[in-house]
C-alpha cells in the first residue's frame, strides 16, 4: 500500500530553517576546529539559525515587504501568480535587528557578534581577503555558542540538538567561562610570575627554560608557551567527543579534541587551572590530540593466552 507523501516544508518556515542549520552545523563539526572551514560553516550554521528563530516568531517577518508586497504574500504560504517569481527575504542584518526586538535573550552585543561574524563571511566569500585565518577560538567560539542557544531556546530547543550532548556540555563550559568576570583576575597572577622571571639571571632563566623544554616533551598533554616566561608549558584537559578514528596508508589516525582544564609551567612555576581562568589567560581554546596506530595490529584479535607458554607434550 502506497503511504500518503508528507508536504514539503515551505522554504521560510522555522522547521524547514532549523533542519538547513543542523545540516550546516554537521559541516562545522567535521572541521578541524583550528582551521578557517570551522569558523566558515559556523556563519552559515548561524544565519539560518537566525532566520529560523525570526520565522518561528512568523514567517511573514523574512519577507522583503519594501521590495514587493508579493514576498509577504509568499511568505503567508501563498503562491504569488506573476511570471517568474522569485521569493525575497530580508537581508541577515535585518534579520538579527528584528531578532533582537522579539526575542529578549537576544541582546545587543549578541547582535553585534553576529554581525561582525556574518560580515567577515561575506568578507570570505566576495573578497581576496581571508578573514578566518588565524583567529583564535576565544575571540569567538564561546560566544558564537552563546547566540546559537539563545536562538534556540526561543524555539523551545537546546545546544544538544545543534552540536550533540558532548559538543554541547563543553560548549556550555566555554560559555560560562567567558561570562567569569572574576576569573581575569588571573592576568594579575601572570605579570606576577613575568616580573620575578625577568629579575632572574640570564643564565638562570636559560636553565630553567631547558627544563620546562624537557619537561613538557615528557608529559602528555598540549604544548603550550608561557605566557609569563615564554618557554615550553604544557595544558591538559578532557575529551570533548569521543574519537574520530580514519585509516591512511595502513596506519589509523586517532583525533580527539580536547577541553583544557589545567596549565603548568614548570620554568617559572605558573599553573592555572580551571576553564574560566584559562580562557581569561588566552590559553581556553580547544586542542587537537592526534595518535598514530598501525592497522593490523589495531584490529588483531586479542590474545587469551598471552603470557603462557605453549604446552607440547602429548597427553
Amino acid at each position: 500500500m502506497t503511504g500518503t507523501p508528507t508536504p514539503a516544508l515551505h522554504p521560510w518556515s522555522k522547521d524547514a530553517l532549523l533542519t538547513k542549520a543542523l545540516r550546516y552545523a554537521e559541516g562545522m563539526l567535521a572541521n578541524p576546529r583550528d582551521e578557517w572551514g570551522f569558523v566558515f560553516w559556523s556563519t552559515l550554521t548561524l544565519e539560518l539559525l537566525a532566520r529560523a528563530a525570526l520565522a518561528n516568531v512568523s514567517p511573514a517577518l523574512l519577507a522583503d515587504s519594501k521590495a514587493d508586497w508579493r514576498h509577504l504574500y509568499f511568505a503567508l504560504g501563498k503562491d504569488p501568480k506573476t511570471a517568474k517569481y522569485v521569493p525575497r527575504s530580508i537581508d541577515i542584518i535585518d534579520v538579527f535587528a528584528r531578532l533582537r526586538e522579539s526575542i529578549d535573550d537576544f541582546q545587543p552585543r549578541l547582535e553585534e557578534f553576529s554581525r561582525l561574524h556574518l560580515a567577515r563571511r561575506n568578507e570570505e566569500l566576495h573578497t581576496g581577503g581571508t578573514p578566518f585565518d588565524g583567529v583564535p577560538q576565544s575571540a569567538w567560539l564561546p560566544i558564537f555558542f552563546e547566540s546559537c542557544e539563545v536562538l534556540l531556546a526561543s524555539m523551545g530547543e537546546t545546544l544538544g540538538l545543534l552540536l550533540g550532548a558532548d559538543e554541547a556540555k563543553a560548549a556550555k563550559e566555554m560559555i560560562a567561562a567567558a561570562r567569569d568576570e572574576a576569573a581575569k583576575a588571573v592576568g594579575k597572577t601572570i605579570e606576577a610570575h613575568r616580573t620575578v622571571w625577568t629579575g632572574t639571571d640570564a643564565a638562570e632563566r636559560a636553565r630553567l627554560a631547558a627544563q620546562g623544554t624537557a619537561w613538557a616533551a615528557k608529559h602528555a598533554g598540549h604544548r603550550t608557551i608561557c605566557p609569563s616566561c615564554g618557554s615550553d608549558a604544557l595544558l591538559t584537559g578532557s575529551a570533548v567527543a569521543p574519537p574520530v578514528k580514519t585509516l591512511r596508508d595502513e596506519v589509523i589516525i586517532e583525533t580527539q579534541y580536547i577541553l583544557p582544564s589545567r596549565f603548568e609551567c614548570v620554568a617559572c612555576g605558573l599553573k592555572i587551572s580551571g576553564l574560566p581562568q584559562l580562557s581569561a589567560a588566552g590559553l581556553g581554546d580547544q586542542y587537537k590530540a592526534t595518535f598514530e596506530y598501525d592497522a593490523a595490529e589495531y584490529y588483531a584479535p586479542e590474545d587469551r593466552y598471552e603470557g603462557y607458554e605453549p604446552d607440547y607434550n602429548e597427553p
